[in-house]
């Protein structure tokens, strides 16, 4: 297998982790928020601490991922027949599309990712984080029933 195929493969486990390490400890919140309510029926089960706790697994696998989605960004490494259409099994090449244009268009979504990192940095740092979490960690179980 190509180098490349490998890395969009690791790629993808790695984003597929994260999903599943992100739903686990949901359900990990939930069931020691459960336990907690059944002792004390006025507990603040989605306390920072609790989600932090959870949250740090998540973002082992988070970053894994976003770091190698960095690099193949960065090295243009990406499946090519990903969204060509197969006719008789045989993938079909469409037009080529003009280089100059599609060199635009990376460093058009580079531009934007980076600004969106620093603003997410510069949100962190300024405590927005914090608040901003809170309010959606309530907001969303108060929506579904539990808060």
């Amino acid at each position: 297998m190509a180098r490349k195929s490998v890395i969009i493969i690791i790629n993808s486990v790695l984003w597929i982790l994260t999903a599943v390490s992100l739903i686990v400890s949901d359900l990990w919140i939930y069931a020691r928020g459960r336990a907690l309510k059944a002792v004390n029926p006025m507990a603040d089960i989605y306390s920072m601490e609790v989600i932090s706790q959870a949250a740090v697994y998540v973002l082992l696998f988070f970053a894994a991922a976003a770091a190698l989605t960095i690099f193949c960004m960065v090295s243009k490494i990406s499946d090519h027949n990903a969204d060509r259409p197969v006719l008789e099994g045989r993938v079909i090449a469409r037009e080529e599309e003009n280089r100059s244009e599609q060199k635009k268009r990376n460093r058009l979504r580079l531009a934007v990712f980076m600004v969106a990192i620093v603003f997410i940095l510069a949100g962190i740092m300024n405590g927005s984080m914090n608040d901003v979490f809170v309010k959606a960690s309530k907001i969303c179980t108060e929506c579904i029933g539990l808060g």
